[in-house]
Formats: structure tokens, C-alpha cells, sequence
């Protein structure tokens, strides 16, 4: 059992994880930073992310993006797909319709319409 010192400062990293990637999800986002901000190596960060939410951070980051986008395909009508994929982080329309359509099982436009 974990000591509660250490569980708390396994859940405040996680949660200032969450929070910086909810803030840079338009943006390439650089694990090696944030576990460098943490003062812990990328290997420690993705136990610590996994062993507090069950899911690896690229998944986290994969799962905010897509979540977002599928809002933003809701409620940006004029938007074109391009746009939204990059609103949302991608940066290749091809990576994000893929992506996209295994996590909703349509395509962007397809969940547009």
C-alpha cells in the first residue's frame, strides 16, 4: 500500500497532467516537459498516470482531443474538418478521420450530420 504522502503527490501530478493537457490540447504536447516540470523521469510520469487513472497518458491526450472535437464538429458548423483536427492537436486531417472514426465508429462528417 502506498504511503498517503505519495499517493497525494501521485494525484497532484496527475491532476496538473489533466489540467495542462486540457490548456495545450491545440498543441503538440511534450511528455519529456512535463515530466521534467514534476521533476520525474518519463518512465516514472507514465507509471504514476497509469497506476492513478488506469490508462496511459497518450491515451488520456488521444481521448481530450477527440472529445473535443466531436463537440466542435457539433458546434462549429462553418468550421471546415482541416480546421477542427487542428483545434484539437492533429496535424494531419488523414490521422485525426482515422482516429476519429475508431473511437465514435463514423467518420467527422458523418457525426456532423
Amino acid at each position: 500500500m502506498q504511503k498517503k504522502h505519495t499517493r497525494d503527490l501521485h494525484i497532484d501530478i496527475v491532476n496538473k497532467t489533466i489540467s495542462y493537457i486540457y490548456k495545450h490540447i491545440d498543441s503538440s504536447i511534450n511528455i519529456d516537459e512535463l515530466a521534467s516540470n514534476f521533476k520525474v523521469s518519463k518512465k516514472h510520469l507514465h507509471q504514476i498516470f497509469k497506476e492513478q487513472l488506469d490508462i496511459n497518458i497518450y491515451e488520456s491526450i488521444k481521448s481530450i482531443r477527440l472529445q473535443k472535437a466531436s463537440n466542435l464538429l457539433l458546434t462549429n458548423k462553418y468550421s471546415s474538418i482541416t480546421q477542427i483536427a487542428n483545434m484539437c492537436g492533429y496535424n494531419s486531417q488523414s490521422s485525426f478521420i482515422k482516429a476519429f472514426k475508431q473511437r465514435f465508429e463514423q467518420t467527422p462528417k458523418e457525426w456532423r450530420n
